[in-house]
């Protein structure tokens, strides 16, 4: 009987960054959760360069709830299309959220005049 051989890579053991214990940071991500961005599924309609699937749902939930996003990568040789999807539309979030609290409430924003 012949060997079945796994083709692709190995999945390495080794994590890219320990998985937080902090209660507090898994109870926003999963606050989160009714906010996350109702994007098409395989299409790229945040204009990202990449689709939006399931690595994007989960890189959007740990950056928007504080984790160190830089500190997570794929396994060696290991890919996560869609993850930059996900941490572009949470930093293009934040920026708007930052923008949005320097403004006054009740403030009249006025449109540049050209």
């Amino acid at each position: 009987m012949a060997q079945r051989r796994h083709r692709g890579p190995r999945r390495s053991r080794e994590r890219s960054a320990p998985p937080s214990t902090d209660a507090g940071r898994a109870q926003r991500v999963l606050d989160l959760v009714p906010d996350v961005p109702t994007a098409t599924w395989g299409r790229d309609e945040q204009r990202t360069g990449e689709m939006w699937n399931s690595n994007s749902l989960v890189a959007w939930l740990l950056a928007r709830s504080g984790h160190d996003t830089d500190a997570i990568a794929p396994p060696a040789h290991g890919r996560a299309p869609g993850w930059f999807a996900g941490l572009s539309v949470a930093a293009r979030e934040a920026r708007a959220a930052r923008h949005d609290r320097r403004i006054a409430p009740g403030a009249t924003r006025i449109a540049p005049t050209a």
